[in-house]
């Protein structure tokens, strides 16, 4: 389960339901990005509402953190890097 609350810890919600181990987690444009160890794959969300539930890609052995950097024009492009096991290995995503 995901859940958000504000920065004083108030106003605590669930955001996804359905999210069986995760771990690593950012903020991308309008959606949260997280990896799952059970599942071996990275998946988003809409970071206020949680839906538009997508699994980015799977099949991912030794999957770890992510992290998303903004390249380009606001809002156009993001880089999403997974480490895996000492390694990273980019995702690139349109936004």
């Amino acid at each position: 389960m995901i859940e958000c609350a504000d920065l004083n810890g108030q106003y605590r919600r669930i955001l996804v339901t359905s999210v069986p181990h995760p771990y690593g987690m950012t903020v991308a444009g309008n959606f949260l990005y997280w990896t799952d160890w059970q599942t071996r794959s990275v998946h988003r969300a809409d970071k206020d509402t949680g839906l538009e539930l997508t699994t980015v890609v799977e099949k991912l052995s030794g999957l770890m953190d992510i992290h998303a950097v903004q390249l380009g024009n606001v809002g156009k492009w993001f880089s999403l890097v997974s480490l895996v096991r000492g390694f990273d290995s980019r995702l690139h995503i349109v936004q």
